[in-house]
């Protein structure tokens, strides 16, 4: 076995046992700045085949210098979860804690969006989860639409090996960027779009939530509508 399966396999070991520690109640415990770079690469490792076209386009985007976010980036952020997975959930960009673990929707974000993803009786192993940027960005801030088309590629290669029955777009320039037209949200929320052969649904961010807390209520009726299209019973 090479070194970097053995780290994957540890990885995913270690945090399995991390999540069964935290449904007990431990919350947290200190590890040495060594031990998480070892984590986070062995998780990223794992987020994603180790061959094929999805694996090629990681390494490209890795690599890629084509915008100038390449310039500040340490850690690219590609994907996790299931190549075959029926629904894919797309943001804009990473940010830091998305740097710093190498892996996409992180911190609270990452945490209201797990909720919401384990409320459809789904998780982050069974669902496809990507930004349309692969390099980080600085928090609060968004990519320049030159950083949006340089990645284009990237993503497309994610959607065409993929191929799931929904990409569920969070937020208005995610849904815009995907469907290639100028959208009225406030009407295009909720409703599904075609794009290839599968259908978009455009929804609100996560973020946006923390924000505006009155908006989840719109985000479960979306993921509802997922949920009736994928046969899935839900855990709410």
């Amino acid at each position: 076995m090479t070194r970097p399966v053995s780290l994957a396999l540890m990885a995913q070991s270690i945090a399995s046992h991390l999540r069964l520690l935290t449904d007990q109640g431990i919350l947290g415990f200190d590890c040495s700045p060594e031990t998480l770079e070892i984590l986070a690469r062995g998780l990223a490792h794992n987020s994603l085949s180790t061959h094929g076209p999805l694996a090629q386009a990681q390494t490209e985007a890795s690599s890629c210098t084509e915008c100038a976010l390449h310039k500040n980036r340490e850690v690219g952020v590609f994907a996790q979860g299931d190549s075959k997975a029926e629904v894919m959930f797309v943001g804009l960009a990473p940010g830091r804690e998305e740097a710093r673990v190498g892996l996409p929707f992180q911190g609270e974000v990452g945490e209201l969006l797990d909720n919401i993803i384990k409320a459809m009786g789904l998780n982050r192993e069974s669902v496809y989860m990507c930004n349309l940027v692969k390099c980080p960005v600085a928090d609060g801030q968004a990519p320049d639409p030159t950083c949006i088309r340089a990645c284009s590629r990237f993503f497309k290669k994610q959607v065409e090996e993929v191929r799931p029955r929904i990409i569920c777009a969070l937020g208005q320039t995610v849904a815009e960027s995907i469907l290639k037209q100028e959208l009225p949200f406030s009407r295009a929320r909720g409703k599904f779009q075609p794009y290839l052969g599968m259908r978009v649904m455009p929804t609100h961010h996560p973020v946006e939530l923390l924000v505006s807390p009155e908006k989840k209520r719109a985000v479960w009726q979306d993921m509802q509508a997922i949920m009736r299209v994928l046969d899935l019973q839900g855990s709410s």
